[in-house]
């Protein structure tokens, strides 16, 4: 039998690994159930920690973060169709908004098939250089990814899990560089910069992981400081900007109150619960203190020239005529922000078909927000309302590098839905597997099932193993 050993971290954490005995590293069918398991249950998770250190990676000189998320996605669906061969209980359940974007997906898809067949070219399929983000492959990965880390998570332990990956993210990312020797890419860079607010509000108003959290403040401020995309700072500004005006409307009348309550007394080890007392003062203040710092410098900075080459960015959308209307004009790149870019690639048909499906996840968010009589989880919940404005704001002014956008959403998007599934909801997406195995079949007449089941694994493994040695030819796609 397998044996547990604890290590300790700190006085309050401990990792634990299990000792597998000799029996389990040389019985084929324990070691394949291990590996499946881990595949099933932590491979997207830990991916997730390993999303801004995954775009440091390069393959022939070329960042490969798309390359490992094909290649991720890949091995968890094949997994998931071996688990369905091999395993009692449902491997493919319903997941939130699954029909809004399916639909979706089939009106992207629509234009994706038409502009290909009409340029006759690669390009819409990979997306080239600057638009992999939002290529036809990329966009079906997206809803494996969604839908394969949505139904990984099944219970608490694994909420939690999903979590602390997010969060840890920054810190694997840069200590995976240094070690490494790697440099973290620009969208890297940017994505940390304008989670800025999110660990501000996190680190001052958390009970678990405040270390962390101010880990990543002090590093997301160091690389606003360090000299961030002038749209990037802009958009930061802007959110501190909206943030003290929302504050002060909704406090305006226990604001003096608030204040008056900085000057009650605390001790060292109170200090924690003092400062989520005193939350809503203290980031008031501190946005009030990053406005006043950065208005010279933004007023310095972004020019009226910046302005009018976003407004030429989305007139692109005008220069559209007949069927591109719908279908769009494909992956061809314009100095417009990746917004737009998208507009113009797939059409405002499939661009309608995405504001809807927001707009419905938006909706049910504000109604759980609402309802929810948990403070820690309307906390949460407005800690992913603060993360996700800042990159989506970057969406919609900017064409700067944002290949890691779409995943970071995506990930948000999920912890948002698996917290509402399992934590209020309270239902558990599947349980416990068995080993499946036919009852149709006499004794003598099952090995023909078992072959056919061995055949499957050697063809799924083979088919993988074959596209991954072409890595570096869709490399080559993806950066011409």
């Amino acid at each position: 039998m397998a044996n547990k050993i604890s290590i300790a971290l700190t006085s309050s954490k401990r990792i634990y690994l299990t000792i597998p005995t000799l029996e389990d590293l040389t019985d084929p069918v324990k070691v394949g159930k291990w590996l499946s398991d881990f595949i099933e249950n932590d491979l997207l998770i830990y991916s997730t920690a390993l999303l801004l250190l995954l775009s440091s990676i390069n393959v022939s000189g070329f960042p490969a973060f798309m390359i490992s998320i094909y290649a991720i996605t890949i091995l968890a669906l094949m997994n998931r169709i071996l688990r369905k061969l091999f395993f009692k209980g449902e491997h493919f359940p319903t997941v939130p908004f699954d029909l809004p974007l399916l639909t979706l997906t089939t009106l992207i898809s629509f234009s994706f098939f038409y502009n290909t067949a009409v340029t006759q070219t690669n390009t819409n399929i990979w997306g080239g250089r600057g638009l992999q983000e939002i290529s036809g492959v990329s966009l079906i990965s997206y809803w494996f990814y969604y839908y394969l880390l949505f139904t990984s998570i099944k219970n608490k332990e694994s909420v939690k899990k999903l979590f602390q990956a997010f969060y840890a993210s920054p810190i694997i990312a840069i200590l995976g560089a240094l070690i490494f020797n790697l440099q973290l890419s620009y969208s890297a860079f940017i994505i940390i910069a304008l989670l800025q607010p999110m660990y501000l509000y996190l680190s001052l108003n958390s009970k678990n992981n405040i270390k962390l959290h101010l880990i990543n403040l002090i590093i997301s401020s160091i690389f606003i400081f360090s000299g961030i995309p002038n749209w990037a700072l802009l958009t930061i500004y802007l959110f501190y900007l909206i943030q003290i005006i929302y504050l002060i409307i909704a406090n305006r009348k226990v604001l003096p109150v608030l204040f008056r309550s900085l000057d009650q007394e605390f001790s060292m080890r109170r200090i924690g619960q003092y400062i989520r007392n005193n939350s809503t003062v203290i980031i008031l203040l501190l946005s009030l203190i990053f406005i006043f710092l950065s208005s010279s410098t933004i007023y310095s900075l972004i020019k009226q020239e910046d302005f009018l080459a976003l407004e030429k960015g989305y007139t692109q959308i005008t220069k559209l005529k007949g069927i591109e209307y719908v279908l769009g004009i494909g992956m061809k790149s314009l100095d417009a922000p990746q917004a737009v870019q998208f507009l113009a690639a797939y059409g405002l048909l499939s661009g309608l078909s995405l504001i809807i499906v927001l707009v419905m996840i938006v909706r049910q968010f504000r109604s759980i927000y609402l309802q929810s009589n948990s403070k820690s989880l309307r906390k949460l919940f407005t800690s992913i309302i603060i993360g996700t404005f800042p990159l989506f704001a970057m969406l919609l002014l900017t064409k700067n590098d944002t290949q890691l956008f779409p995943l970071f959403l995506i990930t948000m998007g999920t912890m948002y839905l698996v917290v509402k599934r399992i934590m209020i909801d309270k239902v558990i997406l599947y349980g416990n597997l068995e080993i499946a195995e036919s009852i149709s079949l006499k004794a003598n007449q099952s090995y023909f099932l078992k072959l056919m089941k061995i055949l499957l694994i050697i063809i799924f493994l083979l088919s993988f193993i074959y596209l991954l040695s072409y890595l570096n030819y869709i490399n080559i796609f993806i950066n011409t």
